[in-house]
């Protein structure tokens, strides 16, 4: 059994050009550095991904339960919007290009 070794040192992660005036006004708005914002994206994508899956016993589970009926509801009335449409106003807002 091979054992885990921990890394400790600094990484280097390339991101595309036109993402850094976003990453920089959001950093600015939360008064860090863009290297602390990105840690801190990291880490809450982390504690996300590696959350327990909801049940029951879940305060908002109910909650979350009546939000996707709700959503399913308005997809079978055929109110939802195109997938492509909303990326699009995303990225427009976020001033990121495709």
């Amino acid at each position: 059994m091979r054992s885990r070794q921990v890394y400790d040192g600094a990484m280097t992660i390339s991101v595309p050009n036109e993402l850094d005036p976003l990453l920089q006004r959001q950093a600015d708005a939360q008064g860090l550095t863009v290297e602390q914002y990105v840690g801190q994206l990291i880490l809450d994508d982390s504690a996300w991904t590696e959350a327990p899956p909801l049940t029951e016993r879940d305060a908002e589970f109910d909650d979350v339960r009546a939000a996707v009926a709700e959503g399913m509801a308005q997809a079978e009335r055929g109110e939802g919007r195109p997938v492509g449409e909303v990326l699009a106003e995303l990225r427009s807002k976020l001033g990121l290009h495709s």
